[in-house]
């Protein structure tokens, strides 16, 4: 877990792929949690065998070194840090 955090220094989604893989995310690069629980779920249903199968859900791992699941309020804190810029004509 650590060397994760030192890699991104930053909390980092966990992506459970399979028993035998998972993928990290910075959590400035996702938008939406439930976005990828959706797609965990539908590659789940489609590409992993039955043994294989790890979970539906992704993970945060936190700058403390927990993992829990995402909360609805991380998820509004994280879109409330996100920036972007418009372009008005005159």
């Amino acid at each position: 877990k650590r060397s994760v955090m030192e890699r991104f220094n930053e909390p980092v989604v966990i992506i459970p792929s399979s028993t035998h893989e998972l993928l990290a995310i910075p959590v400035s690069q996702i938008s939406s949690f439930r976005e990828i629980d959706e797609m965990i779920q539908s590659i789940n249903a489609s590409e992993v065998a039955a043994e294989d199968y790890l979970s539906s859900h992704c993970y945060l791992l936190k700058e403390d070194l927990s993992i829990t699941m995402p909360t609805m309020a991380e998820e509004l804190a994280m879109k409330s840090t996100e920036t972007c810029s418009v372009s008005i004509r005159i």
